[in-house]
């Protein structure tokens, strides 16, 4: 039980983690769980909460400021796991690092923006009807393993199935 999945919240944070419960009772008992706000590592002004507001900041400088406070939280065997807007963040923190960490990112449809891709395994999960998922195209030049599941939103993270599609990932390491 040594080593550490990071678990990266969606642009909610704290205030709306209640998924997360989900994935820290079933990765809690092999695994260091810890769950780190987005909002609180890109410096984002949430109250009141606005949710284009609060997505206007993590672009205009909040993604880079969290992915390099990122850096100070990631140890050399640790696992990052990102919901949405935390999947973007941990990619960015990767691709600033010669840390080759594993990285999951479920839902994060930011990422058709990055053209830098980081050193080790990627593993991505979209919801099939959620209309901002990356092409295929830049999945298979820059995702590496891009999964949908059928009838699915941007929320699959929020499910089970969000679930059980990454504990199939992190078995396979």
């Amino acid at each position: 039980m040594n080593r550490q999945i990071i678990f990266l919240s969606d642009l909610y944070g704290s205030a709306k983690k209640h998924y997360f419960d989900l994935y820290l009772a079933d990765f809690q008992k092999d695994y260091r769980c810890l769950f780190l706000d987005s909002c609180v590592l890109g410096e984002i002004h949430c109250s009141p909460f606005d949710k284009e507001k609060v997505h206007r900041q993590f672009v205009e400088g909040g993604i880079e400021r969290a992915a390099k406070v990122l850096l100070d939280y990631r140890k050399e065997d640790s696992i990052v796991v990102g919901f949405s807007v935390g999947g973007v963040i941990g990619w960015k923190s990767l691709v600033m690092s010669s840390s080759p960490n594993p990285l999951f990112a479920l839902s994060s449809t930011r990422l058709r923006y990055e053209m830098d891709r980081p050193k080790g395994r990627i593993s991505l999960l979209f919801g099939q009807n959620d209309p901002f998922k990356p092409s295929k195209e830049w999945s298979e030049v820059l995702g590496g393993s891009a999964d949908c599941i059928p009838d699915e939103n941007h929320e699959v993270y929020k499910k089970q199935t969000g679930l059980r599609w990454l504990r199939e990932q992190i078995d396979l390491l």
